[in-house]
């Protein structure tokens, strides 16, 4: 099985859709706008199929939300592997509720450093644009 990051740049080439190499550090009004729309409504379809209790549409809809938002970090040149390690080291730093449900933060919980990823982005693997005045929003924004 291909990863599924591959697949969505892919398709990304295939319909001309941008798929860089390396992070860019400034979108595009209309590229954010466009993205931001696609996960919305895919989004707005996961609700509706979970409204309605349907298993088999809600899996669905739940792989195309994915899809859009693996096409975020495709459209974006963004490390997803990277950024995905980092979520999943900070949920396994949580601990059990006792109450049951949503597990808990606690002292010991390592939170993502989003500063942090960001520079490691701008300084090992490089940027499409440079961090101008404007993209500082891409470090000091988050």
């Amino acid at each position: 099985m291909n990863h599924p990051v591959n697949d969505v740049a892919r398709f990304h080439r295939k319909f001309c859709h941008a798929a860089p190499e390396r992070p860019m550090t400034v979108a595009e009004p209309g590229a954010w706008k466009f993205r931001r729309a696609l996960i919305y409504e895919e989004f707005e379809e996961v609700m509706e199929a979970m409204d309605q209790h349907n298993m088999a549409k809600t899996a669905k809809e739940l792989c195309d939300l994915i899809y859009v938002c693996l096409g975020w970090f495709v459209d974006f040149g963004w490390p997803f592997k990277l950024w995905w390690n980092k979520v999943q080291q900070s949920n396994m730093s949580k601990r059990k509720n006792p109450n049951g449900g949503k597990p808990i933060k606690h002292s010991d919980f390592i939170d993502v450093n989003v500063k942090e990823i960001a520079r490691y982005q701008l300084t090992e693997i490089g940027s499409i644009q440079p961090p101008v005045s404007v993209g500082n929003a891409f470090i000091e924004g988050v």
